[in-house]
């Protein structure tokens, strides 16, 4: 599938060069010529001559895949990208790259069932109890794109008595766990 990059690349160009060095004087010293009509302004608010910028390296990446998958494998690839992530000064915000903006993808195959045999029962608990009251290690997911532990029901970063509360609502007094357990991939 084709995607048409070309809006796009000249929008991430207007924008490098919009926010690249700004506030940065030349590295050079030299004062500003008459072809240099972009400039940046240390204080609005007060009447400080604008401070020239220059624009020192531009890198144009080609694309990428999220979420590619074979069999037991999934990846997300790019290529040519050796910077990603978000620029920022107080008067302006750049996001660069492919994978800026791109959600982290999420896949919990264990969430709220630590012996992950697909049932959440009497085994989680006890499981759940050895973290929560006797400083066993937390249980990662089996599948590294789980950004919780599978005893940490409630989302909170950590394993105490409300996990181990919610376990047993579900396990054993017919809870929902829809209702228990929160979305481990969710905000």
């Amino acid at each position: 599938m084709m995607r048409r990059s070309g809006p796009y690349l000249a929008l991430l160009i207007a924008a490098v060069v919009a926010a690249a060095g700004e506030d940065q004087p030349r590295a050079t010293g030299e004062p500003p010529s008459a072809n240099d009509s972009a400039r940046v302004r240390d204080d609005r608010t007060t009447a400080s001559p604008p401070v020239p910028y220059q624009l020192d390296w531009v890198s144009i990446n080609s694309g990428g895949v999220v979420g590619a998958a074979a069999g037991n494998l999934r990846f997300g690839a790019s290529a040519a990208q050796h910077a990603a992530g978000l620029v920022a000064s107080p008067t302006h915000t750049l996001g660069i790259g492919f994978w800026y903006g791109i959600a982290t993808p999420c896949d919990c195959d264990c969430h709220a069932d630590p012996k992950c045999d697909g049932v959440t029962n009497v085994f989680d608990v006890v499981l759940a109890v050895d973290v929560a009251f006797r400083s066993e290690p937390e249980i990662p997911d089996s599948n590294a794109l789980c950004p919780r532990m599978t005893t940490d029901v409630d989302c909170d970063g950590v394993t105490k008595v409300y996990d181990v509360v919610h376990l047993v609502n579900v396990a054993f007094r017919g809870g929902n766990a829809a209702t228990e357990f929160c979305n481990p991939c969710g905000p």
